[in-house]
């Protein structure tokens, strides 16, 4: 992966290289990307994606499990009035340690810390199950006079979409 990286004093250098071992991971390239991440100067977000690398870099339990405390620790340290990091770090912890939370299987785990209420969640997923019903008796009301792909008119039901 080539990358015309910024002046090494602009702001923009080290940021640049927290993005190339962002794709390096998504690459499973974890190695290359924690090779990276130790040019870089330490903050949450370089330490979240550190740790994200390790947790997918390894089949030791105990490992994966040392890099999901790290990212719990991070992601209750970033909550803080004090917290170091500026909103775009903060975030990216959120969004790295959601990542390593979702795959190893604690999804609640990961909501929580991406910000979803899970106790509103059963009321955010039967609110979006009602709109896309909507759209779907629409596309059926609109669908139910004209002829369907294979040349046969509709009988209105919408059965023939499902």
């Amino acid at each position: 992966m080539d990358l015309v990286l910024p002046d090494v004093n602009s702001p923009h250098h080290a940021r640049t290289l927290l993005y190339k071992a962002r794709a390096l991971i998504a690459l499973n390239e974890y190695h290359t990307a924690l090779k990276l991440l130790e040019t870089l100067p330490e903050d949450v977000s370089t330490k979240a994606a550190s740790s994200l690398a390790r947790y997918l870099g390894t089949s030791d339990s105990v490992a994966k499990e040392s890099a999901l405390e790290e990212l719990r620790d991070l992601s209750v340290e970033i909550e803080g009035d004090d917290a170091e990091g500026d909103e775009r770090g903060k975030f990216l912890v959120k969004v790295l340690a959601g990542t390593a939370f979702a795959h190893a299987g604690e999804i609640e785990e990961a909501l929580d810390t991406l910000g979803i209420d899970t106790e509103d969640l059963e009321a955010y997923v039967n609110a979006k199950c009602v709109l896309v019903n909507n759209y779907l008796l629409i596309i059926f009301q609109c669908c139910s006079h004209s002829p369907d792909i294979s040349g046969h008119k509709s009988t209105g039901s919408g059965q023939e979409a499902i």
